[in-house]
């Protein structure tokens, strides 16, 4: 009876992780990489879906998930379009439950601190769009989902995405270096790093204003502080 009891539990266990693995590998199925100027057509199906609660109706909400990878900070515009409730979803990192960068129900749907899309032939009250400027380099995770729960099953989609290299705010030269100040507040200097005036320059963001000297360059952050770097020959730094 107890070596019966023990091969129960053995195969119970063994169904649990069969029906875990199968559940894993099937949302692992349900995502694939997307460029950074291209466009896929998909459908949705009940085998995937979306780690969010549905905003319309009960039940899960399908879903597929484009990996994103960015080689430079860019300026990023995704839509998605179908025949049912679209719903978008930009995540950090390569993850379906990644943190959510910006969401989006409707072109019209558009909150006030979020950037708008331009005017689309898309029906703007169905289809979804989501636009960032001077989104970081990395990876991101695209998801396209409905609003509705249980809905779109079947369904095709597209799903567009559109980049161009973000634009600097500043650019400014010394000597034998230049520094650029982006639209985000972050700095890159690149050239001679003879008196550190490149490796020493502000990693974080916020800045607002910058002034490259001979071989120092100097930048006024948001906050009201100021940062200074490289040759420090005349105490400039």
């Amino acid at each position: 009876m107890l070596k019966f009891f023990g091969i129960a539990l053995a195969a119970a266990a063994a169904m649990a992780l069969f029906a875990s693995s199968m559940s894993v590998r099937s949302q692992t199925d349900c995502a694939e990489n997307i460029a950074a100027n291209d466009s896929k057509t998909g459908a949705w199906s009940a085998d995937c879906v979306s780690e969010e609660a549905a905003l319309g109706g009960a039940g899960d909400r399908y879903a597929r998930f484009f990996t994103l990878a960015l080689p430079q900070k860019a300026d990023v515009t995704i839509t998605l379009e179908s025949s049912v409730d679209t719903y978008l979803y930009l995540r950090k990192g390569r993850a379906s439950d990644g943190d959510i960068l910006r969401e989006n129900d409707d072109y019209d749907s558009v909150d006030d601190d979020e950037e708008e899309c331009a005017a689309s032939e898309l029906d703007e009250t169905t289809n979804s769009c989501i636009t960032k400027s001077a989104l970081a380099a990395g990876e991101y995770t695209i998801e396209a989902t409905t609003y509705e729960a249980q809905q779109g099953d079947g369904e095709s989609f597209t799903l567009q995405v559109s980049s161009v290299e973000a634009p600097a705010a500043a650019v400014e030269t010394g000597d034998n270096h230049v520094c650029a100040l982006h639209q985000d507040g972050s700095i890159k200097c690149w050239g001679s790093d003879e008196h550190k005036q490149v490796s020493d320059a502000p990693t974080d963001e916020g800045y607002s204003e910058i002034t490259v000297g001979k071989e120092h360059s100097c930048a006024l952050h948001q906050d009201g502080s100021i940062k200074c770097w490289g040759s420090d020959e005349h105490k400039q730094v």
